[in-house]
């Protein structure tokens, strides 16, 4: 692999084995606060059953450290990182390569001359990458967070994250921020790269709730802790008044135009909340199984929602409802009456519990990370060491896996697949076309497939 030509040293795993315990224990414990509702109860015994199932075998993960990152803060996010690939691997295969950036904020200008020329025009347009850098300066006491583009030019899932020196550790919005990045992963990868189906809620809300479970995964009175201080945050309606279940109607009936585009504008927090509140009552309601079994279905619509703009695609959203029926069997207005409800709920009860509960997570769980920040040294100019890897490098296929016969997203039309009953049939990926030839997707002359955001 070529080095970069920057202050920045790539440390490469090609199929991790841990050599540390990681802290997965859910231990049940006397929650000092009564959870708000069955719904909450519910999903997050879904989610936790969902992470002991995790493939426990190595992830293909290639980890960028900007040389000068404290370790402690490497291994934290790279133990979170590997969790979330093998909590994930019930969606996206294990062995199905992830390439990861990861800097403090004093290093961001190194991470983004490393990582920026690995980038579609898709994924790196609208200059997020800069605009990150210019918040960081900004600031008196960094900025924590990271983003998911669309696969590199090599076709990959990739991924950034960014943390000031020294990192909130008892913050549950830091500590959900590497599972948080790793959910827009799994949604790509279900879509091709392309959002334009998905509503904002559907994107930024189940990262958030994944997250949210992740930052609290070793007790529940963290998690609480968590959700109660999400709620709390979530900004006023934009016409005052309160979120009333009217109100959270109203909202999700006026989120349907997406534009898919990327942008650098901030997207509202309230896709962030009420969109983790959806999320909450699909899985507890039916499994994350078949939430993202409708995240692939959705896949079906891409070319009827192009950008995801309503005005030059009508048909996109009667689509999606249609989709969203055939997955769960209820309409979306019915849908969003329950969400408003739970919402409502919720809402009520996190008022009341926010203050209750010690904002610092650590006050409840042990974070798997807790003993690695002994001696952070907060100098951004300081001989800090660099990362040195605490894994063993394996084969590229993980052990026990055999290699996919393709990297290209599921239930989408791609060369080899077949395509019985369909001969004639054209279908275009990544700028190529095919045609459907004795029930296989065929390649027609000249055509080649390029990357995702190249369509």
């Amino acid at each position: 692999m070529k080095a970069f030509r920057v202050r920045i040293r790539t440390v490469l795993f090609t199929s991790l084995l841990l050599l540390f315990s990681l802290n997965l224990a859910l231990p049940a414990s006397a929650s000092t606060v009564q959870d708000p509702d069955p719904v909450f109860t519910q999903a997050r015994i879904n989610f936790q059953s969902q992470l002991s199932l995790r493939d426990k075998a190595s992830p293909n993960i290639f980890f960028h450290v900007s040389q000068g990152t404290p370790s402690a803060i490497a291994n934290m996010m790279e133990q979170e990182v590997i969790i979330a690939d093998q909590f994930w691997s019930f969606v996206r295969p294990i062995n199905h390569p992830v390439q990861v950036y990861l800097a403090d904020d004093s290093r961001i200008n190194d991470l983004i001359a490393a990582y920026e020329p690995t980038l579609t025009p898709q994924g790196d347009a609208g200059g997020w990458l800069q605009n990150i850098a210019s918040r960081i300066t900004k600031t008196d006491n960094g900025l924590f967070g990271g983003g998911s583009p669309a696969y590199n030019r090599d076709n990959q899932a990739n991924f950034m994250l960014h943390v000031g020196v020294p990192p909130p550790d008892g913050s549950g919005f830091w500590t959900q921020t590497p599972s948080h990045e790793y959910t827009h992963t799994i949604q790509r990868y279900l879509l091709g790269s392309n959002f334009a189906p998905l509503y904002t809620w559907e994107i930024e809300g189940q990262a958030d709730y994944i997250g949210a479970n992740f930052a609290g995964r070793n007790s529940n009175t963290a998690f609480q802790s968590y959700w109660a201080q999400m709620l709390t945050s979530i900004p006023a309606p934009a016409k005052g008044g309160t979120w009333s279940e009217v109100a959270i109607q109203s909202w999700f009936a006026k989120a349907a135009d997406t534009r898919a585009n990327v942008s650098t504008e901030e997207v509202s927090q309230v896709n962030y909340i009420l969109g983790a509140i959806a999320q909450e009552y699909l899985v507890a309601k039916y499994k994350l199984t078949r939430v993202e079994s409708y995240y692939a279905n959705l896949a079906s619509v891409i070319n009827v929602c192009g950008n995801g703009d309503l005005p030059s695609h009508p048909q996109c959203d009667a689509m999606r409802h249609q989709v969203f029926f055939n997955s769960f069997h209820m309409t979306q207005e019915t849908f969003y009456k329950a969400v408003a409800r739970l919402a409502v709920t919720e809402f009520k009860w996190a008022a009341k519990t926010a203050n209750s509960l010690s904002h610092d997570l650590r006050t409840y769980q042990s974070t798997p990370w807790s003993n690695l920040h002994p001696t952070v040294n907060p100098d951004a100019n300081a001989n800090v060491p660099v990362y040195a890897p605490s894994f063993t490098t394996l084969t590229k296929v993980a052990i026990g896996q055999q290699p996919l016969s393709d990297l290209y997203p599921p239930n989408i039309p791609a060369p080899n697949r077949t395509c019985s009953g369909n001969d004639g049939a054209h279908a275009t990926l990544y700028g190529g076309s095919m045609t459907c030839t004795n029930g296989i997707w065929t390649l027609d002359p000249g055509q080649k497939i390029g990357s995702p955001g190249n369509p």
